[in-house]
């Protein structure tokens, strides 16, 4: 290990500042700037061109994670995408639900930046679907069986022709509990993919 002497004669200890041919050892330089951070997203840096603005959602669809917003004040319709809302922690709006936002200009139009206020009680009900049974026609006959733990039978007709399938949600509609063999039933049919089948079902006394 190298010695050095300093002005007062005193040895000391050169601290690995030498390379082994006697020249300074390189140091690389220090930067004193603070570590680059991620920047902010494309809605933080969206300028707000309009606040507090009152909107009824028109449709929003959340598999496709967008819709579109219509303010009161009659302006365009504006781009709402699903980051606007989970920033206000939601994860879908129905229609007719009315929301206070901010707008910026985005690259097709107006688009919604922040969410500030949900009103849910203006939301349009979504009527029950109705399902289609097509013509209905009604028949008298016996039960040839009907299994509770498959949850379905067969009722013979009286007139003869295919047997009647029966669900059992043909019977908790009619407010049976379930069927025995050999009892007598008054069935309303439709016409299914396999034959005829239970719409309703009355026991005959």
């Amino acid at each position: 290990m190298a010695w050095n002497r300093d002005n007062h004669g005193s040895r000391s200890r050169d601290r690995g500042r030498r390379d082994d041919f006697g020249e300074p050892a390189y140091e690389p330089p220090r930067s004193s700037s603070p570590p680059r951070s991620a920047g902010p997203s494309s809605f933080d840096r969206q300028m707000v061109s309009q606040a507090n603005v009152t909107a009824t959602v028109k449709w929003f669809n959340a598999a496709k994670g967008f819709g579109f917003v219509a303010p009161a004040d009659g302006s365009p319709d504006a781009f709402l995408h699903i980051s606007a809302l989970e920033r206000a922690g939601l994860a879908q709006v129905a229609e007719g639900t009315t929301l206070v936002v901010d707008l910026g200009a985005g690259q097709r139009g107006p688009q919604v930046v922040m969410v500030h206020e949900v009103d849910s009680s203006t939301a349009v009900a979504k009527a029950p679907r109705r399902e289609e049974r097509g013509p209905t026609q009604t028949v008298e006959g016996v039960v040839k069986f009907f299994s509770a733990e498959k949850g379905f039978g067969f009722v013979a007709c009286d007139e003869g022709g295919k047997d009647v399938f029966v669900h059992v949600k043909a019977l908790e509609r009619s407010g049976i509990g379930s069927l025995e063999s050999g009892q007598r039933v008054r069935v309303t049919t439709t016409l299914g993919l396999k034959g005829p089948q239970a719409d309703s079902v009355e026991l005959i006394a």
